[in-house]
């Protein structure tokens, strides 16, 4: 199970799972979502979602997921009031995400 924290994915222990952490730096990443769709940008957390689930998706091989849930923070308000500020999104693939491209 795997849980929303912010913008981020938290995982419920106990879990049969590594943790891997990778570290990019702002130029980076912007270098990535220009690089990789110059005439329609991609925002940087959707980019490293839809690596994420590409790499799943390879490793798991057949059994690829093509459905996933992403619920990210909405945008902020200038106002005081009280509200859920998330986002939930379900996106469905009907090819293969492991060897779709990014952009896909």
């Amino acid at each position: 199970k795997v849980g929303p924290v912010e913008d981020n994915w938290a995982i419920d222990p106990p879990c049969e799972m590594d943790s891997f952490s990778f570290h990019l730096t702002g130029q980076q990443l912007a270098q990535l979502c220009e690089s990789e769709a110059a005439s329609d940008p991609i925002q940087p957390f959707e980019y490293i979602s839809a690596a994420i689930w590409r790499a799943i998706a390879k490793i798991k091989g057949g059994s690829e997921p093509n459905v996933v849930t992403v619920i990210k923070s909405g945008p902020k308000a200038d106002d005081m009031l009280l509200r859920n500020n998330q986002i939930v999104s379900s996106v469905k693939a009907d090819f293969s995400v492991a060897e779709a491209h990014v952009n896909d």
